[in-house]
């Protein structure tokens, strides 16, 4: 039973990975493909740029992650009698250097006389 559930286990998280021949794959099936059909499919670019006769059409996908955190503390202490208080506190702060993290993946498809001819992926999360 615990194989079963091993076995299990393991094809639940492979199932979930792409790998970069799968996304490949799916994206070479644009190769061919009118720039038009393109754009149906994959939707308006984030940007474009032309030179030679050739269209380079960018599609952008990319997300911020943070990492630590920076807050500020202090420990106050204190006591009151009969109407009168007294106390002291002390805090400073605390960083510990939050560092935000940019990551992108850029499919920029290359269209030639109307047609995708081929594409190119770059980034730090493709």
């Amino acid at each position: 039973m615990k194989k079963l559930c091993l076995s299990l286990g393991v094809l639940l998280l492979l199932g979930g990975c792409v790998s970069e021949a799968e996304i490949n794959a799916k994206l070479a099936r644009h190769i061919g493909q009118s720039e038009a059909d393109l754009v149906r499919e994959m939707g308006v670019p984030n940007r474009h740029y032309q030179t030679e006769g050739h269209t380079f059409l960018a599609y952008v996908k990319g997300y911020e992650s943070t990492n630590g955190f920076s807050d500020n503390f202090g420990y106050p202490f204190g006591y009151g009698w009969g109407g009168y208080g007294y106390g002291f506190g002390w805090g400073g702060p605390m960083d510990y250097s939050a560092d935000t993290v940019h990551y992108y993946c850029e499919t920029d498809f290359d269209v030639f006389q109307g047609r995708v001819i081929g594409f190119s992926r770059h980034g730090n999360d493709c």
